[in-house]
């Protein structure tokens, strides 16, 4: 139980951490893809490539392909 309080707060660090992490390698790409392919298919335009819309769209929120 010593240990335990001990490193109690190294244990609450790490998990925050990891959370972090998971939400910006994981959740953030997934959420700005998805806001990209429904951005793609209310476009009205019908000059421009919706492939090139959608890569336009994710180099302009932060994903680099």
């Amino acid at each position: 139980m010593e240990k335990l309080r001990e490193y109690k707060y190294i244990v609450l660090i790490f998990i925050v951490v990891l959370s972090l992490l998971f939400y910006w390698f994981e959740i953030r790409p997934s959420q700005i893809r998805k806001l990209c392919a429904s951005g793609t298919n209310l476009s009205g335009n019908k000059v421009i490539i919706p492939n090139s819309l959608y890569l336009d769209c994710l180099r302009t929120n932060g994903i680099e392909i």
